[in-house]
């Protein structure tokens, strides 16, 4: 079964605390569903401001 999709990217940097992270845990489910999506990747890491 082929697939396709426009692949779209955002960034978004907040402060990586528990209230953030499960933000964007219900963000994801809400989006897949919304978007008709199999998954949606996102991915955090984190950055030193210097």
């Amino acid at each position: 079964m082929v697939f396709h999709d426009d692949l779209v990217r955002v960034f978004v940097d907040v402060a990586d605390i528990p209230a953030h992270r499960e933000f964007f845990v219900q963000l994801k489910e809400r989006l897949k569903t919304r978007f008709r999506q199999i998954e949606i990747w996102m991915t955090t890491y984190p950055v030193d401001v210097v």
